[in-house]
Order: structure tokens, then C-alpha cells, then sequence
């Protein structure tokens, strides 16, 4: 965390107005953002009236000014903070009129401080959220000086001036706080670490513990295996945690096998506490465990069961069920972050000492732009590099088998290579070292940095698929491997209800998903991102529909998955799962001379990819597709244009494709 300029008083008012902001379009640059001229327009207007303002003497009780103050953890910046011994002042300048959607964002911006700001907990400043405004005629409003309920630290009321008001609103709020004499070092507290509150961590695990986050049936041979697995990664965190030692812990498992509940149930173990965080490359999952949460808690609230969530009144809890996703975050953010510690020149992070990752094979390499900047070294050394500045570091992996789907991802080879390099121990299951990952690069089994450990490697898919455990993920490596005679023989071994579907009519599709969901099941359609044929359709696979709205809105909302009229693809899709799912195939995925072969769209026609791995990426991400179903699917393979007139969907493209899945045991819908 750190802002983008920050000065005594005294230093502020001596700097230069031109100099300040040269100095915030450097930290901005710095961080890959691109300033226009209207933010530029914007901090000349806003420094200048707070340094107008600052001149006055009577505001000598101001030691600092931190201004764009980056939360990146929290995903906030602010506009300024002043320091005062006992006492924080959070400023939010504003061009026009002051709504309620600006109190409530400055009133976060303080609540946030108070939850997740190691200084501010650990000093107990009193905090004064003002909106200034450039514009408006309404007098300035300083209200009575009241505390928060949920945070005695936060002034309950927001300030209001207009910014001529400004030294004056200041002067005002000073005087009606009984304020500590307990001094802030601008400069220390710039550099305090995200540090959740014990408070909002108790809510958190009290949340999660009340809430089935991975919305999957529970088989009971295999949620032995998951509390095996669980138990197993507790343990050797434990251990390398006494031993001092950096380590990584491989968990490994076929789609549906539970990695993600298993690194969920570490993230919010009540053992860790705040130690242990889920760090993500998938942004979809994000969004959609976020939501899940968030929903939880309205769920909660409905049944009067949110006590638990202790220590919060109704409002304070509302807080609560926006933010206990800070134990989630977004692997790019979690890069910024750590790249801002090290260009400020700061030790590292102690937030998240024990990093959960989940789909660990999604790992960029160097030179991929992320965020608008290209990665100076791969992203797996890069986190390790960051993970091994904080003491006892150590970093669970989630890896999906053949979920490796992008051209401009590494695998999961990428971060035994990183440890190697660092000399971080990995602990890793014979099974997982099985898995061709990691069996086709590198003498891994041998190497005296592997440390040998069991369970880790989940084997049993936990969805409900009517059937015993694992037939689909089976049939569906035999489809991409072209094996049709050992996919129909699994598909003989399936009961009447975990049948594999297929059909030339999206209709026909719709309808029998429609009739088999019932109740607050999901059904919906997904295709490959590279599918952009299937247009002709109705079928959208660029189209980014919200996921967490796809996932989690209820039957009648047009932005419902079960609404069938948005599709999501195999990047929004990897790692979510639904009960009934429509895969739609296009020709980027056909058969010739009895092997896959992948297409891309071209200008006005199909062209053969050229790389040697982009086959194995396209048939991965129909794996992806394929196993996205608890209970069930139907394949949509279109019929083509037998008219002639589009060449890009002629009906042998689709023909070869419906004749090879039904000679792998896909049985005709329409029959």
C-alpha cells in the first residue's frame, strides 16, 4: 500500500503545485496508469485549494498529507488523508453536488481503513470523512461529531464543505474531537501493511462456515478424500511452518474433484486466521465465490441466523457481507500490490503468509502484458520472488488436469521451475507427478527439493452426475485423445440419467434442458471463445455476460443462466460448474483424417492454426466444456448452411464432429 505523494505539512506547502503533480503523473505512470488531461485538470484544482487551505496557521495541528492513497488490496484510492496526532482526516474532492452515493464511498474508504489498515488498528486515530466540493453553492455542513457503533473510530456523519470552506471545516472538526495525543508518522503509516481486523476475520470464517461455497453434492467416498486432502495440506503447512521453511504444497485432481472447496476450507480454516489467502488467475471464480458469498449473507439474514457474524449491528454487517471476499483476491492484484512494496523500495508484505492458489496452471509467462504491462519475469517466479519477502512464506497450488487452455500460459511445470530456482521444498503425491503436466518436463520425482506427501491428489469428481465417480471425465479424455471405442464402452456403464446427449436442433437442446431443471438447479449454454461461427445461431460466445449475475441470478431474469440466451465460454467458465449444461461445438474443433483439428476464424473464412500446441489448448478447452455439468449435458452441434451460401459453415465441418461423438457412445437427443 502506499500513496502517490506524500509530504509533511510544511514539506507540502513549500513544494511547487506543478511539482506536486508532476510527482502524482510519475506514481501514476509508475503503476500503469494512463492520466488524461481531465485528471490532470482535476489534482491542479484539488492540491491548489488544499494548499490554499493548509496556509492557514491555525491548521498547524496537520503533520501530513498523503494524497491518492492506494488501497490496492481493497481495489480504492483516496483522494487525501491529512494526519493529526490522534486523528485522520479522509478528503474525497468532488466537481458538482454531493450525492449519497459520494457519502457512503467516503465513509468506506474509513470503514476500510479501520478493518484492514495495521497502523490505523494498531494507533486508533480518530477518523473524519469530508467531502469537498468545487462547485456546489450549498453552505458548508459540519455536523455534530458522533462515533460509529460498529467503528468508534469513524465519525458517524460525514462533513460537507465547499472547498473555500475548507480550513474552516477542518478547524471545526479538530475542535469538537476529543483526540489522543498519540503522534502519526506520515511516512510509517504510508507504509503499514494490509492487516484485517480480527473482527471482520471472525465474521468471515462465521460466513463461510454457514455457507456451501462450492454449491456441490457431497458424495461420501469422496468427501473422505477432500477431508484427507484438507487434513493433509493443514498438516504440512504446519510443519514447514515449525521447520522455518518456504515450501509449496501441489494439490492435484480431475475437474469436479474439489480442489476449490479444498482451498477454500484452507483459506477460511479457523487455524490460520488471517494468515492464509485464496489467490486466484481465474477472475471469473472471483467474482462468482464473491457474489456467492455476499448472497449467503442475505440468505443468512432472511432466516435471522447472521448472530453469528458477532459484534456487528445490522449495518455493520451489510459492511460484512460486501467485504469478507478479502481473503479472495485476484492474482493481478495481488502482483500490483507486491510490485508497489518493492518499487518503493519497502520489506515485504506480511499479509497472506500462506497463499492458496487455485487453477495454478493458468500462469502467464514473461513478456505477457497483464494490466496493461508486460511481466519482466514468468508469473510463477515472480509470486515466489514476492512470497519469499515474508517470513515462513508458503504457497498451496490447485492444479486442474489438462486445464491448461491458453496460449499464454505456462502450465504447471511453471512453478516447480520457479522453486528450483529460489530453493523452495515442494511437497508433491506420487499421483500428481504422474500426471502429464509434470511428467513430460523434468527430473521432478528425484530432486532433493521434493518432499514426498499423500492424499494431495484428488482423484473422485464430487459432482452428482448420477453415475459412480469420474465415468465423465474418463469418456471425455478418450473423446480428445481419439479413443471412440474406449469412450463408448464407459458410455455402456452409465444409468438411463447420466446418459451423454447430443442433438443438431439448439432447440431441441433448450427444451430438454428446460424440462429436466428443476427447482434452483442451473441449466445454460457455454461454447469455446473460439466458436465465433456459432453466431449464426444465436449463439454469443464473445459476448462476456456477467458471470456472477450467469451463476447466481434466480429463473425469470433475462441475465439468468437459466434464461438460455447468454453463453459464457471456457475462460469465463473454468472452475464454475452448473447442473445441466447445453455445450455448443463449432468448427474450431473438427475432425480430419480421424484426429482433432483446431481453426481459427479468419477474415471471411476458417484458417489452420499453425502452432503444434494450439490442438492441445483447443481440445483442452473442450475438456473445459465437457466437464462443466453435475448432472448433466447435451452436445449442440449445428447442422451447417446447406444452402451453400456461408462457407465457413458448411455442413462437413459439423457432420465429421456429430458422426465422431456418437461413435463415442453420444446418444441422439431427438431419439
Amino acid at each position: 500500500m502506499s500513496s502517490w505523494y506524500k509530504n509533511s505539512r510544511e514539506g507540502f506547502l513549500a513544494d511547487d503545485l506543478s511539482a506536486i503533480v508532476d510527482s502524482l503523473h510519475r506514481s501514476a505512470a509508475q503503476d500503469g496508469w494512463k492520466i488524461d488531461p481531465e485528471q490532470d485538470e482535476e489534482w491542479r484544482a484539488s492540491v491548489g485549494a488544499l494548499r490554499r487551505a493548509l496556509q492557514d496557521e491555525s491548521l498547524n495541528f496537520i503533520t501530513g498529507v498523503l494524497a491518492e492513497y492506494d488501497f490496492r488490496r481493497r481495489g480504492i484510492r483516496i483522494d487525501f488523508i491529512l494526519m493529526a496526532d490522534g486523528a485522520l482526516f479522509v478528503l474525497e474532492f468532488k466537481r458538482n453536488e454531493i450525492g449519497t452515493a459520494d457519502r457512503d464511498q467516503v465513509m468506506n474508504y474509513c470503514v476500510n481503513l479501520v478493518e484492514f489498515h495495521k497502523d490505523t488498528q494498531d494507533k486508533r486515530p480518530k477518523l473524519f470523512p469530508l467531502l469537498v466540493s468545487r462547485s456546489s453553492n450549498k453552505p458548508t455542513r459540519i455536523p455534530p461529531v458522533e462515533w460509529q457503533p460498529n467503528w468508534p473510530q469513524i465519525s458517524r456523519n460525514v462533513a460537507y464543505a465547499r472547498e473555500v470552506d475548507l480550513s474552516q471545516a477542518l478547524r471545526e472538526l479538530h475542535r469538537q474531537a476529543a483526540l489522543s495525543a498519540v503522534p502519526l508518522d506520515h511516512v510509517k503509516w504510508d507504509a503499514a501493511p494490509f492487516h484485517p481486523s480480527s473482527s471482520i476475520i471472525d465474521a468471515a470464517i462465521s460466513l463461510y462456515g454457514q455457507h456451501e461455497v462450492s454449491a456441490m453434492k457431497e458424495h461420501a467416498a469422496s468427501k473422505e478424500e477432500i477431508d484427507k486432502c484438507v487434513a493433509t495440506v493443514l498438516s504440512e503447512i504446519e510443519a514447514a511452518t515449525k521447520a522455518g521453511r518456504n515450501e509449496l504444497i501441489i494439490v492435484s485432481g480431475d475437474p469436479g474433484a474439489g480442489k476449490t472447496l479444498v482451498g477454500m476450507a484452507v483459506t477460511f480454516h479457523e487455524g490460520l486466521r488471517g494468515e492464509a489467502v485464496f489467490v486466484t488467475g481465474n477472475a471469473p471464480l472471483v467474482k462468482v465465490l464473491n457474489g456467492s458469498l455476499k448472497k449467503s449473507y442475505i440468505d443468512l439474514s432472511r432466516q435471522g441466523r447472521t448472530r453469528p457474524l458477532g459484534g456487528y449491528s445490522r449495518t455493520g454487517m451489510e459492511f460484512v457481507s460486501k467485504n469478507s471476499d478479502f481473503k479472495i483476491v485476484n492474482a493481478n492484484r495481488f502482483l500490483e500490490a507486491a510490485r508497489g512494496r518493492r518499487l518503493m523500495g519497502r520489506p515485504g508484505n506480511t499479509d497472506g503468509r500462506i497463499l492458496i492458489f487455485d487453477e495454478a496452471q493458468r500462469t502467464y509467462a514473461e513478456g505477457e502484458r497483464v494490466n496493461d504491462r508486460r511481466l519482466e519475469q514468468d508469473e510463477a517466479i515472480l509470486i515466489v520472488e514476492e512470497m519469499a519477502r515474508r517470513p515462513g512464506a508458503i504457497i498451496v497450488l490447485l492444479v486442474g488436469h489438462n486445464q491448461h487452455i491458453g496460449t499464454n500460459e505456462m502450465g504447471a511445470k511453471a512453478w516447480l521451475k520457479a522453486a528450483e530456482r529460489h530453493g523452495w521444498e515442494y511437497a508433491i503425491s506420487d499421483e500428481s507427478l504422474g500426471l502429464e503436466e509434470f511428467a513430460a518436463d523434468g527430473n521432478w520425482l528425484n530432486s532433493g527439493l521434493r518432499r514426498r506427501i499423500s492424499n494431495t491428489h484428488l482423484s473422485h469428481s464430487i459432482r452428482d452426475q448420477r453415475t459412480s465417480n469420474g465415468e465423465i471425465e474418463r469418456w471425455v479424455n478418450h473423446v480428445m485423445t481419439n479413443r471412440p471405442e474406449l469412450a463408448a464402452e464407459i458410455v455402456k456403464t452409465l444409468p438411463p440419467s447420466g446418459k451423454i446427449r447430443i442433438t443438431r436442433s439448439l432447440q431441441s437442446a433448450k427444451n430438454w434442458a428446460r424440462g429436466i431443471r428443476v427447482g434452483e438447479e442451473r441449466c445454460g449454454l457455454i461454447g469455446s471463445g473460439q466458436g465465433r461461427r456459432l453466431k449464426a445461431d444465436g449463439i454469443f460466445v464473445d459476448e462476456k455476460a456477467d458471470i456472477v449475475q450467469w451463476m447466481l441470478a434466480p429463473s425469470g431474469d433475462v441475465r439468468s443462466s437459466n434464461m438460455l440466451e447468454q453463453t459464457q465460454n471456457q475462460y469465463q467458465i473454468q472452475g464454475l460448474e452448473i447442473d445441466y449444461a447445453i455445450v455448443c461445438w463449432d468448427a474450431d474443433l473438427r475432425r480430419e483424417n480421424s484426429e482433432w483439428a483446431c481453426y481459427d476464424l479468419s477474415g471471411a473464412n476458417w484458417r489452420r492454426a499453425q502452432k503444434p500446441d494450439d490442438a492441445v489448448l483447443r481440445c483442452n478447452s473442450y475438456r473445459v466444456l465437457l466437464t462443466r455439468s453435475r448432472k448433466g449435458m447435451v452436445v449442440f452441434v449445428p447442422p451447417g448452411d446447406k444452402t451453400g451460401r456461408d462457407i465457413t459453415r458448411q455442413p462437413s465441418f459439423y457432420d465429421g464432429i456429430a458422426e465422431y461423438l456418437i461413435q463415442c457412445g453420444a446418444q441422439l437427443l431427438d431419439t
